[in-house]
């Protein structure tokens, strides 16, 4: 799961396949580092799809504030 809390769980790689107003797409890897209560010594890693979406307009310009992966 990716989410903004959990700092050991982040994409990596990311290659945009498209970029739009609307929506952005690409794949990278999924990279899990977290292993409970201590970093793992090796992480986890998948290949993931990555969607941005849902566009709002910020005072640093419009910014996408949703994120999935799949």
């Amino acid at each position: 799961m990716l989410d903004c809390i959990h700092e050991a769980s982040f994409v990596e790689k990311i290659k945009w396949k498209t970029w739009a107003g609307e929506q952005a797409v690409g794949s990278g890897t999924f990279v899990n580092e977290d292993c409970g209560d201590r970093t793992c010594d090796k992480p986890q890693r998948s290949k993931v799809t990555v969607m941005l979406s849902d566009p709002v307009e910020t005072p640093e310009g419009i910014v996408f504030s949703s994120a999935t992966t799949y």
